[in-house]
């Protein structure tokens, strides 16, 4: 018998080799895709100076992978080895808030079936790259009134963006 679909149903001749007696009942197969890894790169940013770079690893599990689906599960590992053992003890614990110190550093994704099957692959990651400001102010805003008289107003604050940013990419 060979399969075609992730859920199927089979109809099977069970005999009772004994007594020539037999049954028929409907059998249901389902199958779980093994995952298929493929090299990830993410973009970093130490969006606070603290020296660390703030990563989310979960965010973007649907690009590990070349055949996603909804059943895999992601462990993360500083090490390749653990990652190929699947030693849980050692997963990073804070995949969401993952603290990296160094964008030369990598972490390893394991992506695994619920059946066991997995697949390691490294994530390499790249510095992004912060818009240097070049002008913090003070920008006087004269021309706008308390139409209500309730101490709010909207204010466009895009036409400074030029004066901010001048010379920034």
């Amino acid at each position: 018998y060979t399969g075609t679909q992730t859920l199927e149903i089979a109809w099977i001749r069970f005999t009772n080799v004994a007594t020539g007696c037999y049954s028929i009942a409907e059998v249901h197969l389902e199958t779980y895709l093994p995952p298929k890894t493929t090299l990830h790169t993410l973009t970093v940013c130490d969006n606070n100076n603290d020296g660390y770079f703030e990563v989310d690893l979960l965010a973007e599990k649907e690009r590990y992978v070349l055949n996603y689906q909804d059943y895999f599960i992601y462990s993360f590992y500083t090490s390749e080895q653990d990652a190929l053992k699947g030693a849980i003890e050692n997963a990073i614990t804070n995949p969401k808030d993952y603290q990296l110190a160094n964008v030369q550093d990598r972490v390893w994704v394991r992506v695994e079936s619920i059946v066991g099957c997995a697949s390691v692959v490294p994530i390499t990651f790249n510095a992004g790259v912060k818009l240097q400001l070049q002008q913090y102010g003070p920008f006087i805003i004269d021309d706008v009134c308390d139409i209500n008289n309730d101490g709010v107003e909207v204010i466009n604050l895009t036409r400074f963006e030029n004066v901010i940013l001048s010379g920034s990419t």
